[in-house]
């Protein structure tokens, strides 16, 4: 997202809230969601053998969601195009034409559909650092849902 407050003003918000000192809430968040979610997927393998990769993956994906995001976060649409597009996001990054990048791009325009219709709804759930950055960018005008999918996912 191209706008004077990213730098100036929403950066800024971000590293308060990611400060040792001011992280300790998130991280707690994290830990304890990463605990229950261990168990939870881990009890349904039932002494079966899987890939470590596949196992931890999606819970990393869901408590790091959870501790940002809160419990009110669409996990479960949102976790295949969160990899479509990470997968190639790489890619992009180096400029790649997204012509060629048909699955990350699709993803990506699925993440800004889901996360639009999330911060239209109720969140109360989430961290102090995603609701004040909302409330600021509310208060500088920008209430399309684009506009906040697009500052948390860093794409303009």
């Amino acid at each position: 997202m191209q706008s004077d407050i990213t730098p100036k003003v929403l950066f800024p918000i971000q590293h308060k809230h990611l400060l040792p000192t001011n992280v300790i809430p998130v991280v707690e968040s994290y830990t304890t969601a990463v605990w229950d979610l261990l168990k939870k997927e881990g009890s349904r393998l039932e002494g079966v053998s899987t890939p470590l990769r596949g196992f931890v993956l999606p819970v990393f994906y869901k408590a790091s969601v959870y501790a940002f995001f809160g419990r009110s976060y669409p996990v479960a649409e949102l976790y295949e195009p969160f990899n479509d597009f990470d997968g190639s996001f790489h890619l992009l990054i180096a400029g790649l034409p997204r012509v060629f990048l048909k699955k990350s791009t699709e993803g990506l325009a699925t993440m800004h559909r889901l996360l639009g219709k999330y911060f239209d709804g109720p969140h109360d759930d989430a961290s102090e650092g995603v609701l004040e950055i909302e409330q600021v960018m509310r208060s500088h005008g920008y209430v399309r849902p684009r506009s906040f999918s697009a500052v948390n996912i860093g794409d303009d």
